[in-house]
C-alpha cells in the first residue's frame, strides 16, 4: 500500500545535503574542548557553524548557544533565565508550558493569557500583564508559529509592548524555520529557540539566540562547554548539519533563498489542495484559523462527530500518517490543548486532525489523504 507521510510538524525526513554534512563532520575525531590539532579542527568547525547562525540572525557569535534539543533549549530559557514573572499561554509547546509551571514556588510567578479563536495574542491583555510586572522582571514566551494550527504570530507588535515595559521576549521558532523569514523574527525577539528537524534537519541539535549578554543558570553542569552555560560535549556533527540546513533555507539578510521560496509555494499548493478537498467532502468540517496568516504547510481540520484518536487510526490504516492535537509520552491522543487555549469547547478540541506537508510530498500524497479522509467520514457518529 502506498503511504503518505503528512506529519512534518512532528518530525521530517532528513535532506540529503544535511546527511552529507553530518557524515563529513562526524569524521572529526577531536573534541572541540581539546587543545591538540584534532581538537582545534573540531573547534573550528563548531565555531564556523555558530558564526553561520549568528550571521543569519544578525547577532554576534557569542549570542549563539548550542544544546541537544529544542526541548532542552526551552527548559533552559524558562527555568534558567533571570526574570521572575513568566507570561505565556497554554497553546505553547509542552516544553515551554511544563517548565513554566514547574517554576511556581521557586520565587517565580507564571501568568497564562487567553488567546483569540484564531490564536492571536490579545495585545490589551498582554499590556495589562506587563503593567503589573516590574521592569526587567518579565519574560513573555510566545511561539512564532503555533505547532498545531500553523498560526503565525505578530512578533513586531508583541515586542513593541515588551520593550515599552522593559520585559524580555522569547519565541520558540522551531515551527517557523523554513516557514517564516528570520528577518520577521530575529529583530524582535530577545531570545530565540531554533532547530531544524521539522524541515529536513537532524534531531540532536538546537540553538538558542540570546541577545545583549542574556545569561542563564545552567541546567546541565559538569564541564565548561558553551561558555559554562551548557555542560556536555557538543554534538558537532548535528550542529554542523544544522548550520548547513539554515544556510540552504535563508540568505544572509534573513530572507528565504530562491530555492526555499519555490519549495514553499509548491508545498502551499499541496496543502491548499488537500484542505479544500476535505472541506468539500464534509460541509460541517472546518479549519482552525483558516482566515489567519498561517504557515504554508499545515492545516488543522475539525470533523465533528469523530474523535481525534479514531481519525488518526483510520488514516494510518488507509496509508496516511497524520496527527491529532497532542500526544502524551504513552502515545495516546488527547484533546488539543491548543484548541482549548483558543477558546474552543472540549467537544471541538477532541475532534481535530493536524495535516502537515513538507519537501518530499507530492500530489499523490494528497490523493492518499483524501481517500483516507473519506474513510474517516464513514466513522461519524
Amino acid at each position: 500500500m502506498p503511504r503518505a507521510y503528512l506529519d512534518y510538524n512532528a518530525a521530517s525526513p532528513v535532506r540529503e545535503s544535511v546527511l552529507t554534512a553530518f557524515a563529513d563532520a562526524v569524521r572529526h575525531a577531536g573534541n572541540p574542548s581539546s587543545v591538540h590539532m584534532e581538537g582545534r579542527k573540531a573547534k573550528a568547525a563548531l565555531e564556523t557553524a555558530r558564526q553561520k547562525l549568528a550571521t543569519l540572525c544578525n547577532v554576534k557569535a557569542d549570542a549563539v548557544l548550542f544544546t541537544g534539543s529544542a526541548t532542552e533549549s526551552n527548559n533552559l530559557i524558562l527555568s534558567g533565565s533571570r526574570p521572575k514573572t513568566l507570561i505565556l499561554n497554554r497553546a505553547e509547546h509542552d516544553s515551554v508550558v511544563a517548565p513554566a509551571e514547574k517554576t511556581r514556588g521557586t520565587g517565580k510567578t507564571t501568568e497564562f493569557l487567553p488567546l483569540t479563536e484564531d490564536g492571536a495574542v490579545p495585545l490589551d491583555l498582554l499590556e495589562e500583564a506587563l503593567k503589573k510586572t516590574p521592569a526587567e522582571e518579565g519574560l513573555v514566551s510566545i511561539a512564532s508559529v503555533n505547532h498545531e494550527t500553523g498560526v503565525i504570530r505578530d512578533l513586531e507588535a508583541i515586542s513593541a509592548l515588551t520593550r515599552q515595559y522593559g520585559a524580555l521576549l522569547h519565541t520558540d521558532a522551531v515551527q517557523a524555520v523554513g516557514k517564516v523569514p528570520l528577518l520577521e523574527i530575529a529583530p524582535f525577539a530577545d531570545i530565540i529557540t531554533l532547530s531544524g528537524h521539522k524541515v529536513g534537519g537532524l534531531r540532536g541539535a538546537s540553538a538558542i539566540i540570546a541577545k545583549n549578554g542574556i545569561e542563564f543558570t545552567p541546567l546541565l553542569i559538569g564541564g565548561g562547554q558553551e561558555k559554562r552555560k551548557r555542560a556536555g560535549t557538543e554534538s558537532l556533527s548535528a550542529i554542523v548539519a544544522l548550520s548547513v540546513l539554515f544556510t540552504e533555507i535563508y540568505q544572509e539578510n534573513g530572507d528565504f533563498t530562491p530555492d526555499c521560496q519555490a519549495e514553499i509555494e509548491r508545498v502551499r499548493h499541496l496543502r491548499d489542495e488537500a484542505e479544500n478537498a476535505a472541506l468539500a467532502l464534509c460541509p460541517d468540517a472546518f479549519v482552525i484559523a483558516q482566515e489567519a496568516r498561517r504557515a504554508h504547510n499545515v492545516f488543522y481540520l475539525v470533523t465533528p462527530g469523530v474523535k481525534s484518536e479514531t481519525q488518526v487510526i483510520i488514516a494510518d490504516l488507509a496509508g496516511a500518517s497524520v496527527s491529532a492535537g497532542a500526544a502524551c509520552s504513552s502515545g495516546k491522543v488527547k484533546a488539543s490543548e491548543t484548541l482549548l487555549a483558543f477558546g474552543y469547547p472540549q467537544a471541538v478540541a477532541e475532534c481535530g486532525l493536524r495535516v502537515s506537508f513538507g519537501f518530499r510530498n507530492t500530489t499523490e500524497d494528497v490523493d492518499i489523504f483524501i481517500k483516507a479522509y473519506k474513510k474517516i467520514l464513514t466513522a461519524r457518529a
